[in-house]
């Protein structure tokens, strides 16, 4: 499926100015000069405030990576809250939905496919919007918080995503805010139950000469060496990974041994069909394979996702998040 969604996970972390310990209560009462007001009333003033930075007559845009978003009608509450572009979930500190963006800055031409001849310009401050899923958790009682961003395997906005909201998350004795990616354990796992090598590159430049008469040299010209090394009609597995690299290190192009090259190695899961690659100076077990949401959860025949499934999937995965986060004393529930 070419327009196959994904899911990207991230936790983002506050970043005060001093050494004293904060929490997302302390940024919000800060940041909205809330400073006694309560829980609920706080949280719904950033929500608040959210609301009123992306849903407004502009795009949010990312200059560097011609990308843009925001939210349409997300001002208008209406009384069955799933019709919300936005929603908030004050008890659980949450808020989320759907926003529209995509990529401007090029020019081209849209036709017809009934009648090529019906075709229009679409200019370089033009978007083609495709909807995209988010949900940002900020438990008020600790300084790290939970993004998820659902984005598709040609398409993402994860680049203007994050520049919006590293600011947004800043402000007097805040700096902008932390942001990591994170895979949960679940995922790993289940990608590497079943992975098997597809392959390895060895990368290096090298200066690359002749000798000429009277033993001088040419003037050296360096270039970019990649070797790759793919199984033939076999796949290895992980654990025969650190051994196949020990056999090939000591091999030598040009004088130099493979070992002395940057290598990244290539897996896939055949049985998911799904690939994931990460440098080999890393250690095994810090692969961070793509959540693909296909056989996840319900999605059109064009490869959009059921957004209210979606945000089922997303609660589900949250309370798995929330557990594995605490055991790393990230997050302290209120």
């Amino acid at each position: 499926m070419a327009h196959n969604p994904k899911l990207e996970v991230f936790k983002i972390r506050l970043k005060p100015t001093t050494e004293k310990v904060v929490t997302y209560r302390d940024f919000f009462k800060q940041k909205l000069n809330h400073i006694k007001a309560e829980d609920s009333d706080l949280f719904k003033d950033y929500f608040d405030n959210f609301i009123d930075t992306v849903d407004n007559n502009d795009f949010f845009k990312d200059k560097k990576n011609h990308k843009a978003f925001t939210a349409y009608d997300a001002k208008k509450r209406n009384e069955n809250p799933l019709n919300d572009t936005i929603r908030i979930h004050t008890q659980s500190h949450i808020i989320e939905g759907v926003v529209e963006g995509g990529r401007y800055g090029q020019s081209r031409s849209m036709a017809n496919m009934a009648n090529k001849m019906k075709k229009e310009k679409v200019g370089t401050s033009d978007i083609i919007l495709d909807r995209f899923y988010f949900l940002i958790y900020t438990p008020l009682n600790s300084d790290t918080g939970i993004l998820m961003l659902q984005s598709y395997s040609e398409d993402s906005i994860r680049d203007v995503f994050t520049t919006f909201i590293k600011p947004f998350f800043s402000t007097t004795g805040f700096y902008h805010l932390s942001i990591d990616a994170y895979v949960p354990k679940q995922y790993i796992d289940e990608f590497k139950k079943g992975a098997a090598l597809k392959g390895i590159s060895f990368t290096k430049n090298l200066l690359i000469g002749y000798i000429g008469k009277g033993h001088s040299k040419e003037e050296l010209e360096e270039f970019n060496i990649r070797i790759e090394i793919k199984p033939n009609g076999h796949k290895s597995s992980l654990k025969k990974i650190k051994e196949l690299i020990q056999k090939l290190s000591p091999i030598q192009f040009n004088e130099n041994k493979l070992e002395e090259f940057s290598k990244r190695i290539y897996l896939e899961n055949p049985k998911s069909e799904k690939s994931a690659y990460y440098d080999l100076e890393k250690d095994l077990d810090a692969i961070k394979p793509t959540i693909y949401l296909e056989n996840r959860i319900s999605m059109s025949i064009e490869g959009i996702p059921d957004f209210v499934e979606l945000k089922d999937y997303c609660f589900n995965l949250l309370d798995t998040l929330k557990k594995e986060i605490q055991l790393m004393g990230k997050i302290h529930e209120c």
